[in-house]
């Protein structure tokens, strides 16, 4: 839930109000109980996702004539401050997806209907996954929420075709918040400043949250859904593409995602 903080000209007024009204903030944010999409656009934050190596469970082959593709996504990334102010962090959703993993759907646009289910969820999991593969410059890891995922054709033939085509790189989650805090870049606010440094350092988009002094923190959350979106709160939620596979006994060059292997192959660079 994006709440409707007032705007103050100085930092400090900011960070009073915040404190202030802490309890009440996060209990709004748990009374929305469910959190959505909404207009986050990558060109406004001139993100641009291009998974490389993310590796997931190995997925069967597309069976297109029974109508069934698989496809891993990429549900939420922990550690980026989406346009909810939020930042979901380590464990987010572990105790939800080890006490009923069996139960959270994949489903299109939020759609609270029988009807918009667009997949079987084969597994959903927490992964460590490179920064630099999401396509942010940055070192280090952070955390992604991934499903693997049996897309039908007879749930839905315009999602399967999506899917199919390549074109669906934007997923959103549903989920009730449980544990939350505020993080406030603000020294004087003991308790909020120690949660900022705990989490700032981690972050993937930090000009962002430097912009803004503030976030809440998602420690636990219970996972019931997610979905496919035209754009998400979260943009670091891309579908993770097919790739194809790299000869085993080769090691594999660092980015192969626009590598011309036929080209290397003539030239004897590349031997399969």
């Amino acid at each position: 839930m994006k709440l409707n903080i007032p705007q103050f000209n100085d930092k400090k007024d900011l960070f009073k109000y915040l404190i202030a009204n802490k309890s009440e903030l996060i209990q709004l944010k748990e009374a929305n109980a469910n959190k959505h999409a909404d207009a986050c656009t990558f060109s406004s934050l001139n993100d641009e996702v291009t998974v490389k190596a993310i590796s997931s469970n190995k997925l069967p082959k597309d069976d297109a004539e029974s109508g069934v593709i698989y496809r891993s996504v990429i549900a939420n990334t922990y550690y980026w401050l989406d346009s909810h102010d939020d930042v979901h962090v380590k464990g987010t959703f572990t105790k939800s997806l080890n006490e009923n993993k069996s139960r959270v759907r994949h489903t299109h646009d939020h759609v609270q209907m029988i009807t918009a289910k667009v997949a079987n969820v084969l597994d959903i999991y927490e992964k460590s996954v490179s920064w630099q593969d999401l396509g942010i410059n940055k070192e280090g890891k952070t955390i992604c929420l991934i499903s693997d995922s049996a897309i039908k054709q007879t749930y839905n033939q315009q999602i399967f075709d999506a899917y199919k085509d390549g074109e669906i790189d934007q997923h959103s989650v549903e989920m009730i918040y449980q544990k939350m805090a505020l993080a406030v870049n603000d020294p004087d606010q003991k308790e909020e400043y120690k949660e900022w440094n705990n989490v700032f350092p981690l972050l993937g988009n930090q000009e962002k949250a430097l912009a803004l002094g503030y976030f809440f923190v998602q420690k636990e959350a219970k996972l019931k859904a997610f979905s496919c979106v035209v754009e998400g709160s979260n943009s670091l939620t891309p579908t993770i593409e097919p790739t194809k596979a790299v000869t085993p006994n080769i090691e594999p060059l660092k980015d192969t995602q626009n590598i011309d292997f036929a080209k290397l192959a003539k030239a004897k660079l590349y031997n399969n």
